[in-house]
Protein backbone atom coordinates (compact mmCIF):
# COMPACT_ATOMS: atom_id res chain seq x y z
CA UNK A 1 0.00 0.00 0.00
CA UNK A 2 3.07 2.50 -0.07
CA UNK A 3 1.82 5.43 -2.11
CA UNK A 4 5.03 6.26 -3.51
CA UNK A 5 5.31 2.31 -5.43
CA UNK A 6 3.62 1.98 -8.84
CA UNK A 7 -0.15 1.63 -8.66
CA UNK A 8 -1.44 -2.17 -10.59
CA UNK A 9 -4.81 -2.31 -11.93
CA UNK A 10 -5.72 -5.55 -12.46
CA UNK A 11 -9.08 -5.85 -14.81
CA UNK A 12 -7.34 -2.84 -16.65
CA UNK A 13 -3.68 -4.18 -17.34
CA UNK A 14 -2.23 -0.94 -16.29
CA UNK A 15 0.79 -0.06 -14.06
CA UNK A 16 0.44 3.65 -13.33
CA UNK A 17 4.09 4.78 -12.68
CA UNK A 18 5.44 7.92 -11.03
CA UNK A 19 7.87 10.15 -13.03
CA UNK A 20 10.30 13.46 -12.57
CA UNK A 21 10.63 15.88 -15.12
CA UNK A 22 13.10 18.54 -14.50
CA UNK A 23 13.42 22.11 -16.34
CA UNK A 24 15.68 24.34 -16.11
CA UNK A 25 15.42 27.68 -18.81
CA UNK A 26 17.21 30.77 -19.23
CA UNK A 27 16.43 33.25 -21.48
CA UNK A 28 19.06 36.45 -22.46
CA UNK A 29 16.40 39.40 -23.56
CA UNK A 30 19.70 41.22 -25.05
CA UNK A 31 21.23 38.56 -27.16
CA UNK A 32 17.59 37.16 -27.77
CA UNK A 33 19.00 33.78 -26.76
CA UNK A 34 17.37 31.06 -24.76
CA UNK A 35 19.22 28.17 -22.77
CA UNK A 36 17.14 24.71 -22.13
CA UNK A 37 17.82 21.97 -20.20
CA UNK A 38 15.12 19.19 -19.40
CA UNK A 39 15.86 16.09 -17.66
CA UNK A 40 13.21 13.15 -17.92
CA UNK A 41 13.13 10.65 -15.58
CA UNK A 42 9.98 8.85 -17.30
CA UNK A 43 9.89 5.01 -17.34
CA UNK A 44 11.75 3.62 -20.06
CA UNK A 45 8.69 1.47 -21.17
CA UNK A 46 7.13 4.68 -22.01
CA UNK A 47 9.09 5.93 -25.24
CA UNK A 48 6.53 6.95 -26.46
CA UNK A 49 5.44 9.27 -23.68
CA UNK A 50 9.14 10.62 -23.23
CA UNK A 51 9.68 11.38 -26.90
CA UNK A 52 6.43 12.80 -27.62
CA UNK A 53 6.87 16.47 -25.97
CA UNK A 54 10.41 16.64 -27.33
CA UNK A 55 8.88 16.16 -30.62
CA UNK A 56 6.58 18.70 -30.40
CA UNK A 57 9.45 21.17 -29.30
CA UNK A 58 11.07 20.73 -32.24
CA UNK A 59 8.00 20.90 -34.74
CA UNK A 60 7.19 24.44 -32.56
CA UNK A 61 10.79 25.79 -33.11
CA UNK A 62 10.93 24.46 -36.80
CA UNK A 63 7.48 25.63 -38.20
CA UNK A 64 8.24 29.47 -36.30
CA UNK A 65 8.87 31.50 -39.10
CA UNK A 66 10.10 34.38 -37.35
CA UNK A 67 11.72 34.83 -33.61
CA UNK A 68 8.98 36.44 -31.28
CA UNK A 69 9.97 36.76 -27.85
CA UNK A 70 6.60 36.64 -26.41
CA UNK A 71 5.91 32.94 -27.89
CA UNK A 72 9.28 31.42 -27.05
CA UNK A 73 9.41 32.54 -23.50
CA UNK A 74 8.00 29.26 -21.92
CA UNK A 75 6.97 27.25 -24.55
CA UNK A 76 8.93 24.39 -23.45
CA UNK A 77 7.22 24.52 -19.87
CA UNK A 78 3.55 24.37 -21.83
CA UNK A 79 4.31 21.84 -23.75
CA UNK A 80 5.57 19.33 -20.52
CA UNK A 81 3.09 19.96 -18.44
CA UNK A 82 0.31 19.41 -21.60
CA UNK A 83 2.21 16.34 -21.70
CA UNK A 84 1.49 15.70 -17.77
CA UNK A 85 -1.90 16.61 -17.72
CA UNK A 86 -2.76 14.17 -20.20
CA UNK A 87 -0.83 11.63 -18.72
CA UNK A 88 -2.43 12.60 -15.37
CA UNK A 89 -6.56 12.31 -17.64
CA UNK A 90 -5.30 8.91 -18.77
CA UNK A 91 -3.96 7.65 -15.20
CA UNK A 92 -7.20 9.01 -13.57
CA UNK A 93 -9.33 7.28 -16.59
CA UNK A 94 -7.76 3.93 -15.66
CA UNK A 95 -8.04 4.31 -11.87
CA UNK A 96 -12.16 5.11 -12.47
CA UNK A 97 -12.53 1.91 -14.89
CA UNK A 98 -10.71 0.13 -12.17
CA UNK A 99 -13.50 1.18 -9.52
CA UNK A 100 -16.32 0.69 -12.26
CA UNK A 101 -14.95 -2.76 -12.73
CA UNK A 102 -14.56 -3.32 -8.30
CA UNK A 103 -18.04 -1.86 -8.44
CA UNK A 104 -19.59 -4.58 -10.90
CA UNK A 105 -17.84 -7.19 -8.92
CA UNK A 106 -19.41 -6.28 -5.59
CA UNK A 107 -23.19 -6.01 -7.04
CA UNK A 108 -22.81 -9.93 -8.72
CA UNK A 109 -21.09 -10.85 -4.91
CA UNK A 110 -24.40 -9.54 -3.93
CA UNK A 111 -26.81 -11.15 -6.23
CA UNK A 112 -25.06 -14.33 -5.68
CA UNK A 113 -25.80 -16.79 -2.10
CA UNK A 114 -22.51 -17.55 -2.14
CA UNK A 115 -19.10 -15.18 -0.94
CA UNK A 116 -15.38 -15.60 -0.39
CA UNK A 117 -13.86 -13.60 2.25
CA UNK A 118 -10.55 -14.35 0.57
CA UNK A 119 -11.78 -12.21 -2.51
CA UNK A 120 -13.37 -9.72 0.07
CA UNK A 121 -9.92 -9.70 1.72
CA UNK A 122 -8.04 -9.30 -1.49
CA UNK A 123 -10.62 -6.15 -2.72
CA UNK A 124 -10.49 -4.42 0.48
CA UNK A 125 -7.18 -4.39 -0.13
CA UNK A 126 -6.62 -3.06 -3.79
CA UNK A 127 -9.17 -0.70 -2.50
CA UNK A 128 -7.67 0.96 -0.06
CA UNK A 129 -4.37 0.79 -1.97
CA UNK A 130 -6.12 3.02 -4.68
CA UNK A 131 -7.13 5.08 -1.61
CA UNK A 132 -3.87 6.16 -0.75
CA UNK A 133 -2.38 6.81 -4.46
CA UNK A 134 -5.23 8.80 -4.95
CA UNK A 135 -4.27 10.74 -1.58
CA UNK A 136 -0.22 11.15 -2.72
CA UNK A 137 -2.25 12.57 -6.63
CA UNK A 138 -4.13 15.14 -4.78
CA UNK A 139 -0.51 16.64 -3.44
CA UNK A 140 0.54 16.26 -6.72
CA UNK A 141 -2.07 17.98 -8.36
CA UNK A 142 -1.51 20.76 -5.96
CA UNK A 143 2.14 21.40 -6.45
CA UNK A 144 1.49 21.02 -10.07
CA UNK A 145 -1.06 23.74 -9.61
CA UNK A 146 1.22 26.03 -7.20
CA UNK A 147 4.06 25.66 -10.02
CA UNK A 148 1.50 26.82 -13.38
CA UNK A 149 0.35 29.80 -10.83
CA UNK A 150 3.87 30.85 -11.08
CA UNK A 151 4.83 30.32 -14.75
CA UNK A 152 1.57 32.48 -15.59
CA UNK A 153 3.02 35.22 -13.00
CA UNK A 154 6.20 35.34 -14.48
CA UNK A 155 4.95 34.54 -17.88
CA UNK A 156 3.12 38.19 -17.58
CA UNK A 157 5.96 39.88 -15.74
CA UNK A 158 8.34 38.81 -18.61
CA UNK A 159 5.92 39.57 -20.93
CA UNK A 160 5.33 43.23 -19.58
CA UNK A 161 9.01 44.10 -19.22
CA UNK A 162 9.21 42.90 -23.03
CA UNK A 163 6.28 45.26 -24.36
CA UNK A 164 8.02 48.20 -22.01
CA UNK A 165 11.45 47.62 -24.15
CA UNK A 166 10.41 47.57 -27.27
CA UNK A 167 7.64 49.78 -27.21
CA UNK A 168 4.59 47.45 -28.31
CA UNK A 169 1.13 48.44 -27.28
CA UNK A 170 0.05 47.53 -23.49
CA UNK A 171 -2.43 44.34 -24.49
CA UNK A 172 -1.21 42.48 -27.55
CA UNK A 173 -2.33 38.94 -27.92
CA UNK A 174 -0.16 36.50 -26.51
CA UNK A 175 -0.07 32.73 -27.17
CA UNK A 176 1.91 31.66 -24.22
CA UNK A 177 -0.16 33.03 -21.61
CA UNK A 178 -2.91 31.98 -23.11
CA UNK A 179 -1.69 28.40 -23.48
CA UNK A 180 -0.59 28.57 -19.52
CA UNK A 181 -4.11 29.59 -18.61
CA UNK A 182 -5.91 26.87 -20.84
CA UNK A 183 -3.24 24.70 -18.91
CA UNK A 184 -4.43 25.76 -15.92
CA UNK A 185 -8.28 25.32 -16.54
CA UNK A 186 -7.15 21.58 -17.41
CA UNK A 187 -5.53 21.38 -14.47
CA UNK A 188 -8.58 22.16 -12.02
CA UNK A 189 -10.89 20.11 -14.53
CA UNK A 190 -8.59 17.37 -13.12
CA UNK A 191 -8.29 17.94 -9.64
CA UNK A 192 -12.60 17.70 -10.13
CA UNK A 193 -12.32 14.25 -11.29
CA UNK A 194 -9.74 12.97 -8.91
CA UNK A 195 -12.57 14.38 -6.22
CA UNK A 196 -14.92 12.29 -8.58
CA UNK A 197 -12.83 9.51 -8.11
CA UNK A 198 -12.36 9.91 -4.28
CA UNK A 199 -16.08 9.87 -3.71
CA UNK A 200 -16.56 7.04 -6.03
CA UNK A 201 -14.01 5.07 -4.15
CA UNK A 202 -15.80 6.07 -0.53
CA UNK A 203 -18.92 4.53 -2.50
CA UNK A 204 -17.14 1.37 -3.41
CA UNK A 205 -15.79 0.96 0.21
CA UNK A 206 -19.30 1.24 1.22
CA UNK A 207 -20.65 -1.60 -1.17
CA UNK A 208 -17.95 -3.90 0.12
CA UNK A 209 -18.27 -3.33 3.92
CA UNK A 210 -22.50 -4.00 2.86
CA UNK A 211 -21.26 -6.98 0.51
CA UNK A 212 -19.21 -8.01 4.25
CA UNK A 213 -22.19 -7.15 6.08
CA UNK A 214 -24.66 -9.32 4.11
CA UNK A 215 -21.82 -12.33 3.58
CA UNK A 216 -21.60 -12.22 7.59
CA UNK A 217 -25.78 -12.38 7.44
CA UNK A 218 -25.86 -15.22 5.50
CA UNK A 219 -23.68 -16.96 7.27
CA UNK A 220 -25.63 -16.46 10.55
CA UNK A 221 -28.80 -17.34 9.12
CA UNK A 222 -27.03 -20.67 7.51
CA UNK A 223 -25.51 -21.59 10.75
CA UNK A 224 -28.61 -20.64 12.28
CA UNK A 225 -30.65 -23.61 9.70
CA UNK A 226 -27.50 -25.92 10.69
CA UNK A 227 -28.17 -25.53 14.32
CA UNK A 228 -32.07 -26.15 14.03
CA UNK A 229 -30.97 -29.59 11.90
CA UNK A 230 -29.02 -30.45 15.09
CA UNK A 231 -31.32 -30.07 17.61
CA UNK A 232 -34.17 -31.70 15.40
CA UNK A 233 -31.73 -34.35 15.24
CA UNK A 234 -30.63 -34.33 18.94
CA UNK A 235 -34.62 -34.44 20.13
CA UNK A 236 -34.89 -37.57 17.65
CA UNK A 237 -31.98 -38.87 20.00
CA UNK A 238 -33.82 -37.95 22.90
CA UNK A 239 -36.56 -39.27 22.44
CA UNK A 240 -35.51 -42.63 21.00
CA UNK A 241 -33.27 -42.75 24.04
CA UNK A 242 -36.28 -42.31 26.35
CA UNK A 243 -38.13 -45.26 24.65
CA UNK A 244 -34.80 -47.66 24.96
CA UNK A 245 -35.40 -46.36 28.56
CA UNK A 246 -38.34 -47.24 29.18
CA UNK A 247 -37.89 -50.67 27.50
CA UNK A 248 -35.11 -51.08 29.86
CA UNK A 249 -37.31 -50.46 32.27
CA UNK A 250 -39.63 -52.90 31.27
CA UNK A 251 -37.26 -55.42 30.76
CA UNK A 252 -35.71 -54.50 34.28
CA UNK A 253 -39.54 -55.39 35.79
CA UNK A 254 -39.40 -58.46 34.29
CA UNK A 255 -36.28 -59.35 35.16
CA UNK A 256 -37.72 -58.65 38.92
CA UNK A 257 -40.41 -60.62 38.35
CA UNK A 258 -39.16 -63.53 36.88
CA UNK A 259 -36.45 -63.36 39.91
CA UNK A 260 -39.19 -63.84 42.17
CA UNK A 261 -40.39 -66.34 40.41
CA UNK A 262 -37.21 -67.66 40.82
CA UNK A 263 -36.89 -67.43 44.20
CA UNK A 264 -40.67 -69.44 44.72
CA UNK A 265 -39.02 -72.23 43.36
CA UNK A 266 -36.26 -72.06 45.06
CA UNK A 267 -38.48 -71.86 48.10
CA UNK A 268 -40.30 -75.52 46.48
CA UNK A 269 -36.99 -76.79 46.17
CA UNK A 270 -35.56 -76.58 49.54
CA UNK A 271 -39.12 -77.94 51.17
CA UNK A 272 -38.68 -81.09 48.63
CA UNK A 273 -34.96 -81.83 49.76
CA UNK A 274 -35.87 -81.23 53.13
CA UNK A 275 -38.81 -83.54 52.72
CA UNK A 276 -36.84 -86.47 51.23
CA UNK A 277 -34.35 -86.17 54.18
CA UNK A 278 -36.93 -87.24 56.37
CA UNK A 279 -38.30 -89.48 54.46
CA UNK A 280 -34.58 -91.22 53.21
CA UNK A 281 -33.70 -92.95 55.98
CA UNK A 282 -37.03 -94.98 57.20
CA UNK A 283 -37.23 -96.09 53.15
CA UNK A 284 -33.40 -97.20 53.91
CA UNK A 285 -34.12 -98.93 56.96
CA UNK A 286 -36.96 -100.70 55.73
CA UNK A 287 -35.16 -102.23 52.93
CA UNK A 288 -32.25 -103.37 54.94
CA UNK A 289 -35.14 -105.20 57.13
CA UNK A 290 -36.44 -107.07 54.18
CA UNK A 291 -33.64 -107.79 53.10
CA UNK A 292 -32.24 -109.69 56.61
CA UNK A 293 -35.40 -111.54 57.29
CA UNK A 294 -35.24 -112.84 53.67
Amino acid sequence: MNPFYYLHLADMEVDIRGSQIAIFCRYDSRKRLMIAVVINFMDGRWSKSVLKPQKRIKEGWETRHCPSEEQDFFQIHSVYFASALRWWTNALGSVNEQLIAYELCLQKEVDSNESSSTAFGALSKSLHTIAAHLQRYGSELNSMEEALSDLVRLSNESLKAARLEIGTPAEPKNAGSNSLNDLVSHLRQVKIFLKELRSKLDNTLALLFSCIQIANDRRMVANGEKMHAILVATQDDAKVSRDIAEQSKQIAEQSRILAEEMKQDSVAMKTIAVTTMFFLPGTSFAVCKYLFDS
